[in-house]
């Protein structure tokens, strides 16, 4: 397991030892990757963590929490160097990165470490999945949302004029 960022790492610092003791030779400590170097340095994976929580709203907004509804900013880390995302599986229960994920087929869903092995070495499985986040990366770009955005801006400042004038003449 590569771990990156100096912050996080430091935050993160009572799990990276226990991790040390338990598996010695299979967690690797990184510093922050510019964005330059996305692509170069994380496609060299197998996929890319997201969180891993189990979700308590049984399918009803008004029990989302922050994980249920956030969408993390790695999300476009991971999708520009083509990684699947890895993420706990939630049936039943409303988690925005599971539907985003499931919907493009950008997703890897496990209930328990040893379903997330099994997953990860059906090689077809998995790699059709970092396909298809290859073929929707562009979706986690400003680039690519940029026109419908500014054409947004457009419609709301003629609208806003329109409705000025109006109230004034």
């Amino acid at each position: 397991m590569h771990f990156y960022g100096d912050f996080t790492q430091g935050q993160w610092r009572d799990w990276i030892d226990t991790s040390r003791k338990l598996a010695p030779q299979h967690l690797h400590l990184h510093a922050n990757v510019d964005q330059s170097r996305w692509v170069t340095e994380f496609s060299r994976y197998d996929a890319g963590w997201l969180h891993a929580f189990d979700s308590k709203n049984r399918g009803e907004i008004r029990r989302a929490d922050w994980d249920d509804l956030n969408y993390p900013a790695r999300m476009a880390t991971l999708a520009c160097a083509g990684l699947p995302m890895i993420q706990r599986a939630n049936p039943g229960a409303l988690v925005a990165t599971q539907s985003m994920t499931q919907r493009l087929g950008m997703g890897v869903f496990f209930e328990s470490p040893g379903e997330l092995g099994q997953v990860m070495r059906e090689r077809a499985s998995i790699g059709k999945v970092r396909a298809n986040v290859w073929q929707e990366r562009g979706q986690f770009t400003f680039d690519q949302h940029a026109p419908g955005l500014a054409g947004f801006f457009r419609r709301v400042i003629t609208e806003a004029g329109a409705g000025s004038a109006a109230r004034s003449g």
